[in-house]
């Protein structure tokens, strides 16, 4: 699914390589190995999963081959500072869409109040229309939905070489990020477009 920009990607490429994203995420990067050095849980959940992206494949390596192909092709360019936050009792790994560059924040040109959820009264009421009732989770939602190919370069990000996070190298998130703020809305129509391909295919029974 191709990230919802205000504006033509050519337009939005122009806005978003016209600054050093990397540099914000280099400062980032190093405020973040000296607050983990001071919370060793804190450290520990990050790398767990940072490496679960790269072994489930939602994250790869950035290869000098693929940097030169987006930079050729004018490819939307961002660095996505990771962020490691305490939320209701445990460590949780995102990526901040909110970071700026002189001014410019790539989650500002992002299309993200499209309402494609389901209002939340009507599970309420259709589900008195069943003996039973249930409810289910996708897990990593935002994860199971892969980025269009055209806008990988716009979530690049960094990370250490080992725990030691002496050296960094680049990777490519290959798939819809927590902290993007698009990705409600992207991954919700994608979730809405294959449940329609599946009408007819699947028995409501």
């Amino acid at each position: 699914v191709a990230l919802p920009y205000r504006k033509d990607r050519e337009e939005i490429a122009k806005i978003l390589n016209s600054v050093d994203s990397k540099a914000t995420e280099l400062k980032r990067a190093w405020s973040l190995k000296r607050s983990m050095n001071r919370l060793p849980d804190k450290k520990e959940k990050a790398f767990k999963e940072a490496q679960k992206f790269f072994d489930k494949g939602r994250a790869i390596r950035l290869t000098e081959e693929e940097d030169k192909r987006q930079k050729e092709q004018g490819m939307p360019i961002w660095y996505l500072p990771c962020h490691v936050v305490y939320q209701k009792g445990k460590w949780r790994f995102c990526h901040d869409g909110r970071a700026m560059t002189n001014g410019i924040c790539i989650n500002d040109l992002l299309i993200n109040d499209l309402n494609l959820m389901n209002p939340l009264l009507d599970p309420i009421m259709n589900i008195r229309s069943f003996i039973y009732g249930f409810s289910v989770d996708i897990e990593a939602f935002f994860h199971n939905v892969l980025l269009d190919e055209k806008d990988r370069g716009a979530f690049r990000f960094l990370w250490y070489e080992d725990q030691r996070m002496k050296e960094l190298f680049t990777s490519i998130f290959l798939r819809y990020t927590f902290g993007s703020s698009a990705a409600p809305s992207a991954t919700t129509f994608a979730l809405q477009f294959h449940s329609d391909q599946l009408k007819g295919v699947v028995s409501d029974g």
